[in-house]
């Protein structure tokens, strides 16, 4: 279920920045679907994937803890 919170912020940030699923896959060099399974809670990703998805959605310091305390809070 926290994983659904953690999809629920990375969805948030990604709509917030505009960009699609595929865009963001496609910076961050993730295969198709990555992004939904994620956004829906499906599949938790690792320290380093919240990363990269934070860097490639130009997110503040602030903006990318809280993306990794949902991530370690799962």
């Amino acid at each position: 279920m926290k994983s659904k919170i953690l999809g629920s912020k990375i969805k948030y940030f990604r709509n917030k920045a505009g960009f699609s699923q595929f865009d963001l896959e496609s910076i961050v060099g993730f295969s198709p679907g990555s992004i939904s399974r994620i956004e829906n809670g499906l599949t938790m990703p690792t320290l380093g994937t919240v990363y990269k998805i934070a860097k490639a959605l130009a997110l503040t310091k602030e903006e990318t803890m809280e993306l990794f305390l949902a991530q370690k809070e799962s």
